[in-house]
This record gives C-alpha cells, sequence and structure tokens, in this order.
C-alpha cells in the first residue's frame, strides 16, 4: 500500500464492491458502474456478514443510503490493473467546474509537492459562470510563497490541467484539526 498512495488494497473475501458513476442525487443504480481507472462513488453490497446494515436509530439516514440493498459510501475511488481499491476523496467534496468533475485530492497533491507549501486545501467556491471554481487554502513553509508563484507552478505542472488550476490562493498560518491531526476541511473557510 505503501508504493500506491491511496490505495485500500483489495475487498475482503466476502464483500461486494462497486464503483459507479458519481451522482449527488443519488439516481445511479448499482449496474451504473464505471471503468477500471475511472472515478466513481464507491457502493458496497449489505449481503456480506461483516457488512454494515444501517445507522443505529437514524433511518432516514439508511433510507438515503441504501438502494437496492447496496450502501452508498459517499466516498470516491477507482479501482487500478492489479484490482487495487483507491480512494480520491468524498462526494460532497467533488468540485463541478463548467460540468467538469474535479476531485480535490488531485489538485492537493500537485500543490504539495511545491517545496514551500506544508499543507494545502482544496475546495469549490460557487461562480455564477462556471457553477464552482478551485480555491486552494494553503498553509506555507516559507512565507514569501506568492499566489502567483503557486499560479505558474500549477500552470507548468504536466500532470495538472489548465482547468483545475486553482483560481484563488488564500494563505493560513494553519488548519483546524482533529484531536488525531485530520485536517477539518469543512472549517477552512470559516476559519479563513
Amino acid at each position: 500500500v505503501m508504493e500506491k498512495p491511496g490505495s485500500v488494497g483489495k475487498p475482503g473475501i466476502h464483500q461486494n464492491i462497486r464503483i459507479i458513476e458519481p451522482d449527488v442525487h443519488r439516481t445511479k443504480s448499482p449496474n451504473d458502474t464505471v471503468q477500471e481507472g475511472e472515478v466513481g462513488e464507491i457502493i458496497v453490497h449489505l449481503g456480506s456478514p461483516e457488512s454494515f446494515k444501517g445507522y443505529w436509530n437514524k433511518p432516514d439516514s439508511t433510507k438515503r443510503s441504501v438502494k437496492e440493498n447496496w450502501y452508498y459510501t459517499g466516498d470516491l475511488g477507482y479501482t487500478d490493473p492489479d484490482g487495487d481499491l483507491n480512494v480520491v476523496g468524498r462526494m460532497d467534496e467533488m468540485i463541478i467546474y463548467a460540468g467538469d468533475k474535479i476531485y480535490p485530492l488531485e489538485v492537493e497533491s500537485i500543490l504539495l509537492e511545491h517545496p514551500k507549501v506544508q499543507e494545502a486545501v482544496v475546495v469549490g467556491e460557487p461562480d455564477e459562470r462556471w457553477g464552482q471554481v478551485i480555491v486552494a487554502y494553503i498553509v506555507p513553509i516559507d512565507p514569501s510563497l506568492t499566489a502567483n508563484e503557486l499560479d505558474l507552478f500549477c500552470k507548468r505542472h504536466p500532470k495538472l490541467s489548465n482547468y483545475k488550476r486553482p483560481r484563488k490562493y488564500t494563505f493560513q498560518s494553519s488548519f483546524p484539526k482533529t484531536a488525531v491531526g485530520k485536517i477539518l476541511r469543512k472549517k477552512i473557510n470559516i476559519q479563513s
């Protein structure tokens, strides 16, 4: 797994997992699967002995998340040629820019390659023309880092398409985190 960041390995023996077309309205059926290597929502069949059976005392949440005996996890991922499952983010983090789906993790991983970036979080900000635009929140290692320097880095990066480039950069001294150090993505907009 260390050779493949984001990989969670192969599903367990009793687990039946599919990756279907991502749809925030949950209109896609368990048969609307994507091709190997294509990102989609990870769903899990509830027939397994170790599977989730529903939310405790939350029938409405269970009803929203279960369809045709499949649990819609809200996680986004893909399978690679080895059959390993790779998680790239959450449905509610997905950014839709001019109809294109952008996964924050792919942009964040590029930003983290910059030697002056300590931490990066990418979010979608509502935009009348494009639906959403990408905004990058950055905790710099070096305070001399500028938005122009990062933008140029992103423009020149061979693995980042231009439409996935952040349109705005906000610098912060730190990010709000959980007790175990996980960044609280949803609180970043509030903090800035």
